[in-house]
């Protein structure tokens, strides 16, 4: 029994002795299939890291992105000595770090950039795009290396998708050097003539435009309205509205619009004040993107609104034209701080002012406003309008959907809606009650009201 016993040891503990052998065996297989396969996708991520980088670099990538490309270039030399150390771990790890700087930037270079369209007059266009040198009418795009000259006898409006726009004035030529992107600015040269730049609010401070001329550099900040005008080997910068910088002969100068509007020379010397005026007077109604309503078949009576100035008289203009070159409705001064304009049919109309006195004073940007026919029709039953307000001291945060996605005004100012239909915004308060209204082109509308008593 316990011969028996003594060999059914012997051979349970030979079993585990080749069961224990088995399992670090496969172990071992294991761990060198790990080791290979990290060693293999460190390899493949150095070299796709490579290919990327060379591939930016051949672009030009570097002009914009050089930060960012040298250091992706500094995390690959070390993957690729980690990798050849044995320290796969470490190799795979640095090369996907230089991967997650180096994709976006690819990313940034193979979005499409948005061309410019001609929104208003005539010109020519010489360089960069196909039909160079042609002339070009309303509705032509602008592309970057395109150069549009203003020689039709009447100023041009060139709109950009992010809403910046550039009114050059006639006589005016002006280089799209970079159309940019969401992080670049775009960037333009100012050949001759004068040029009105204004970048809106809602622009990311990176976005705005940048102005070179006479060797000097114009930036914009959002919100800006500014004037950039060549004289000679020079150029005067009028800051009409908020804030910009102004670069020149090794010194730089942040200048901003206040109770009057500076008037910069700015060249190889340095920048000198030549000037002031007075600034417009601020616009109080109708506000930027209002919309008014007329009755069906009617008109609605506009009454145009300021805050005080120090002008006695304040001249005022409404026009269909952004650019008031044409089709001017109103064109007088007054005195105080409101105008009646009288009944306006509907369209989109633009209005500006300026302060009168010796000197004359800036014009200030041009504010759009829409008169809409109201529809004798109600709106159809299977619209949708969900909104809430919520007090915030003196603003209101207004939140909601509409089904479908029409346009919408808060307090009567229109407002951006998503393709979904949903739309949200920080509006000012006025009055304890917020309404909301969403409407189609043919004056058909639904409205929301809520009261923050």
């Amino acid at each position: 029994m316990s011969r028996l016993a003594h060999r059914i040891n012997l051979l349970f503990w030979g079993l585990a002795v080749l069961v224990v052998l088995a399992a670090a065996g496969w172990g071992i297989h294991l761990y060198r299939l790990r080791v290979e396969s990290d060693r293999a996708a460190a390899s493949a991520a150095v070299e796709k890291g490579r290919t990327l980088l060379e591939n930016l670099r051949s672009r030009g990538a570097e002009v914009r992105h050089r930060e960012s490309l040298d250091e992706a270039a500094t995390l690959l030399a070390q993957a690729d000595s980690d990798l050849k150390k044995g320290r796969r771990v470490q190799s795979l790890r640095g090369a996907e770090e230089a991967l997650l700087l180096l994709e976006p930037v690819a990313g940034r270079l193979d979005t499409p950039r948005a061309e410019a369209i001609l929104s208003e007059g005539a010109g020519r266009r010489r360089g960069g795009s196909p039909g160079s040198g042609e002339e070009i009418g309303e509705g032509a795009r602008i592309g970057e290396g395109d150069t549009v000259v203003a020689d039709g006898g009447e100023p041009l409006l060139l709109t950009f998708p992010d809403r910046q726009t550039v009114d050059l004035r006639s006589g005016g030529a002006l280089r799209v050097a970079a159309l940019g992107d969401s992080d670049t600015p775009l960037r333009f040269a100012l050949e001759s003539g004068a040029a009105l730049f204004q970048a809106p609010r809602a622009l990311s401070e990176r976005r705005a435009a940048v102005v070179e001329c006479a060797g000097a550099e114009v930036r914009l900040s959002p919100g800006a309205f500014v004037e950039v005008r060549r004289e000679g080997g020079s150029l005067e910068v009028e800051v009409r509205s908020g804030t910009c910088e102004v670069a020149a002969g090794g010194e730089s100068r942040s200048i901003s619009a206040g109770l009057h509007v500076q008037r910069i020379r700015a060249g190889a010397g340095g920048i000198e004040a030549v000037g002031r005026v007075f600034a417009a007077p601020a616009v109080v109604e109708p506000a930027e993107g209002a919309v008014l309503w007329a009755p069906p078949g009617g008109r609605a009576p506009v009454r145009l609104q300021w805050e005080a100035s120090r002008a006695a008289n304040v001249r005022v203009q409404v026009s269909r034209s952004r650019l008031f070159a044409r089709h001017v409705s109103v064109d007088r001064t007054a005195p105080g701080m409101f105008l009646q304009a009288g009944a306006l049919e509907p369209g989109t109309y633009y209005w500006r002012l300026r302060a009168e006195g010796d000197p004359l004073g800036a014009w200030s940007p041009p504010f759009s406003f829409k008169v809409v026919e109201e529809s004798a029709s109600p709106a159809p039953p299977e619209w949708r309008l969900e909104a809430d307000a919520t007090g915030l001291g003196d603003a209101v945060v207004v939140r909601g959907t509409v089904r479908p996605p029409l346009a919408v005004t808060v307090n009567g100012v229109e407002i951006p809606v998503d393709e979904d239909g949903a739309f949200m915004g920080t509006f000012p308060l006025k009055g304890s009650v917020v309404t909301v209204c969403a409407f189609d082109a043919a004056g058909r509308r639904l409205k929301w009201e809520k009261s923050l008593r």
